[in-house]
């Protein structure tokens, strides 16, 4: 079947979702704030080095969840729903929205592949009504009375995991995503989409594949 491969953060919705979820409910509370300004370099030199970047988001989604339970997984979730639409200022883009449909509407198979964990990427589809959708995105699971990462589907990595969960990237016909970080990614598709790019990322794409991309500008 055809599949059209999407990246999330910033290629559907606005914001990094991993991202303002960790900034959403460490800075809500001062000690968690205090804990995080004290750790935040350590983990930031961990995110530095592919091997070990999960254990960095793992601190620092630890810090802003601790402490939690398993049962207050549901109620997190909502809460940053809120905040995401909210004070923390995300909008989803309305042409993703449009062109996803679009795919859908051809009998495509869409396939959405994040750096966020997999549980925030469906619950902010699930919000905006996005329905039959395949994701692969970073796990998360409760240790210790926090969040952590075990595995972080970034780069590389989101080929491997992919895979591992049994998609084909010979059905991969269209790629969409707004970061060079998804050029291995890209690489696999047939026809490219580069999302909103940044002069360097432009930059990065240019150099692995000449002009065999397309530039669009999503609002």
């Amino acid at each position: 079947m055809v599949t059209a491969v999407f990246d999330f953060d910033k290629t559907i919705v606005s914001k990094d979702t991993g991202f303002e979820f960790i900034r959403h409910f460490t800075y809500k509370n001062p000690l968690r704030t205090a804990a995080a300004f004290t750790l935040w370099p350590f983990a930031i030199l961990l995110m530095l080095a592919p091997p070990v970047r999960h254990w960095g988001i793992s601190i620092c989604t630890w810090i802003s969840t601790f402490p939690c339970k398993a049962e207050d997984f549901d109620r997190v979730r909502e809460e940053f729903l809120r905040a995401f639409w909210g004070s923390r200022g995300a909008k989803v883009y309305a042409d993703a929205l449009e062109k996803l449909r679009w795919h859908q509407a051809q009998g495509h198979r869409i396939l959405v592949i994040s750096g966020s964990p997999t549980s925030l990427v469906q619950a902010v589809l699930t919000d905006l009504l996005v329905e039959d959708v395949d994701i692969v995105g970073s796990s998360d699971a409760l240790f210790l009375g926090g969040i952590v990462c075990p595995a972080h589907c970034i780069g590389e990595n989101k080929l491997t995991m992919a895979f591992a969960a049994g998609h084909d990237p010979a059905h991969w016909h269209f790629g969409y995503s707004d970061s060079s970080l998804d050029i291995p990614l890209l690489g696999k598709c047939k026809k490219r989409f580069v999302v909103n790019p940044s002069k360097a990322a432009l930059t990065r794409y240019r150099r692995h594949f000449g002009d065999e991309f397309e530039v669009v500008r999503w609002r």
